[in-house]
């Protein structure tokens, strides 16, 4: 019976070896070790020619790629505006006679420490967009958290009665029959909407609305006068300190809404275009929508999906609100560093 199982190659080399020179046969070697005479011979003619018990380093496939060649690879995605694998393998192959596979180039990049990220859907940005987002930034540089305590982060935000965007995923065992936590149910015309307006600000989050309507620059108007005005002295901020932001939506650059908030005595804090990921507000929705999900029965109308987001909305404390209005210097610093591109927020 075999005994060889638990033994390292070079210690199975070792017993071979010290058997034969015991004075067994190839035969009975075989018998208690399980080799076959052949490789024991070969192993014991081995040993006396090396005058070791260890085996031949062993080449392995040879690498497809030389050093040289990883860094024309690396070279080739530095300078690409397309940064994936397969563009890499297509430059490679027509300009350096390069010619691998898509997944050899991946493994290349990825062993030089190259990750592959999903493309994060952001606004498109012009020059002067960019430019705008670069001024803004570097006039706002020097605020502390201090000074961004005193700004109200508005915006409106869609909920779906009915998430459809993007994929989810479950584990569960393979079944001919289609469960329930592995269906994602759907309604014809996507079930419809709920529009919200809100604010957010150090103390916690301000007084929002439904827009049962469209929204234009006279129902804006009385939102201002109506939920902002209602935040401001919830929290008894001091309205000479105050600052509110809004996005350039047409709506709320109107002569009415400036005019309105004039009349408040607000002041307004200029904003460039194109940057919700300038705006904390964006991830208070984000975490309105995950909280959403996490219901597992579905709403049946407009007003239920309404009642669900305002529990809610009214269980959210200012930590959040701190947490995310903090983040504010760092957002700042990214659009400097990125020249006015996109950040990570």
């Amino acid at each position: 019976m075999s005994t060889t199982g638990k033994l390292s190659r070079e210690n199975l080399r070792v017993q071979i070896v010290t058997l034969r020179e015991q004075g067994l046969s190839l035969k009975d070697i075989e018998k208690k070790t399980g080799k076959h005479r052949f490789t024991i011979s070969r192993i014991c003619k081995s040993v006396q020619k090396t005058n070791s018990f260890k085996e031949k380093p062993r080449s392995g496939r040879p690498k497809l790629l030389d050093d040289r060649q990883k860094r024309i690879l690396a070279r080739i995605l530095r300078l690409s505006k397309v940064k994936t694998a397969e563009h890499v393998r297509k430059e490679a192959k027509q300009f350096h006679n390069i010619d691998v596979s898509r997944d050899t180039v991946a493994r290349a990049l990825k062993s030089m420490g190259y990750v592959a990220r999903v493309k994060k859907k952001k606004p498109m940005l012009s020059e002067k967009q960019r430019k705008a987002r670069l001024e803004w930034a570097r006039a706002h540089a020097k605020w502390t958290s201090d000074d961004w305590k005193h700004v109200i982060w508005s915006d409106e935000a869609p909920f779906m009665i009915v998430n459809s965007d993007g994929k989810e995923y479950v584990w569960e065992k393979p079944s001919q029959i289609i469960s329930e936590s592995s269906v994602k149910p759907t309604k014809k015309f996507g079930g419809g909407k709920v529009m919200m307006w809100g604010c957010i600000t150090w103390e916690g989050v301000g007084f929002s609305c439904k827009i049962d309507e469209t929204l234009d620059a006279e129902l804006y108007a009385e939102i201002l006068r109506g939920e902002l005005k209602r935040t401001i002295d919830f929290y008894d901020f001091d309205i000479s300190e105050v600052i509110f932001q809004a996005d350039n939506d047409p709506k709320h650059t109107s002569h009415l809404a400036q005019d309105t908030l004039e009349e408040l005595n607000i002041q307004v804090m200029s904003w460039p275009a194109q940057s919700p990921d300038l705006n904390p507000i964006e991830h208070f929705w984000e975490f309105v929508d995950r909280k959403l999900k996490g219901f597992e029965e579905m709403v049946a109308s407009k007003e239920e999906l309404w009642e669900r987001i305002e529990s809610i909305v009214q269980e959210i404390n200012k930590d959040l609100c701190q947490k995310l209005i903090a983040t504010m210097p760092e957002r700042v610093i990214d659009v400097i560093r990125a020249k006015g591109g996109y950040t990570r927020w």
